[in-house]
């Protein structure tokens, strides 16, 4: 009997290198997301330490009006960036969800080529074994059933 050849072989290559390549796109997007909330943090840290010193600075009496005032607008300025950097990680994390719902899509399709494959296995294995019965039937001078 001739070896098992898969009929859709070249198709499960593909779906297994599409696969592969979308595992890497998440992966890609899951970096990003580390990333940008690495960022956001230590723009948390930035916002922390000048409230801080702008409290420390004013209650020793160190800085006048203007100076406030500045600090104040810098302080502004971090708190947009915070703003930002919040919409930006919530992008990335949609971005994160969405590789992965396409991830699962290229699995489950991948996966029901190995299913059909091992049912193509298992029909292959029983026309073997039948046709091997009715060779040792013939050798045996038995009548084919």
């Amino acid at each position: 009997m001739k070896k098992f050849k898969f009929r859709f072989q070249a198709v499960e290559d593909v779906k297994r290198r599409e696969e592969d390549l979308k595992r890497e796109r998440l992966a890609e997007a899951h970096r990003t997301l580390q990333d940008q909330e690495t960022a956001l943090a230590g723009l948390h840290s930035l916002r922390d330490a000048c409230q801080r010193q702008i409290v420390e600075q004013t209650t020793a009496g160190r800085l006048n009006a203007a100076e406030i005032a500045l600090s104040h607008l810098y302080l502004q300025k971090v708190t947009e960036d915070i703003q930002r950097q919040r919409t930006q990680v919530a992008r990335t994390q949609q971005e994160v969800e969405t590789r992965r719902q396409i991830l699962l899509q290229a699995a489950q399709e991948r996966k029901m080529l190995e299913n059909l494959k091992a049912r193509d296995q298992a029909a292959h294995r029983y026309e073997e074994a039948r046709q091997e019965q009715a060779r040792m039937d013939e050798i045996a001078g038995r009548p084919k059933q």
